[in-house]
């Protein structure tokens, strides 16, 4: 009976740990900042020789079906790990919180580019896609994503050309 009731007990604690929300990481003047920063941070990056752009190899897992959102910690992690990008990111007054930053905010326009996809063109993968991210972002972080879509597209597409 003790094994038992331990046995569910760590279940339901394993379940709860598993449901709580994401923190939320973005309020209006972080990203603001961000956006304002990603610029110059991009361009200092691209002279060193990095790019905070994902590439096909640190997409999703196989079978993914060319829909799930790049692994931006696998992307990010030789990048914070690197002492002259943090003393970049010191310049504009970032630590490490620019990186969950740049994850909440690429990862929220995935969710939202995802879902405009699915309006288009209602495939299951596509769905899918969008609710695997989604769970990854507090909800607020999201929506305000979705209000600043036009803004953070223009900033991704700047440091893109």
């Amino acid at each position: 009976m003790r094994k038992t009731t331990l046995a569910l007990a760590f279940l339901l604690l394993c379940v709860l740990g598993a449901a709580a929300a994401p923190a939320r990481v973005l309020s209006q003047p972080v990203l603001d900042r961000f956006l304002k920063d990603l610029g110059a941070i991009s361009a200092e990056l691209e002279a060193y020789g990095k790019t905070l752009e994902a590439d096909e190899d640190s997409g999703a897992a196989p079978g993914a079906g060319g829909f799930a959102a790049p692994d931006y910690a696998a992307l990010l992690s030789g990048l914070k790990a690197d002492a002259r990008i943090r003393a970049i990111l010191g310049k504009y007054g970032w630590k490490d919180e620019f990186w969950q930053v740049y994850v909440a905010v690429a990862q929220g326009i995935f969710v939202v580019s995802m879902d405009e996809a699915y309006a288009q063109a209602p495939m299951a993968e596509i769905k899918k896609a969008a609710d695997q991210a989604r769970v990854q972002l507090h909800s607020d972080d999201l929506a305000l994503v979705l209000r600043n879509r036009d803004k953070i597209v223009s900033a991704f597409e700047a440091i893109g050309d």
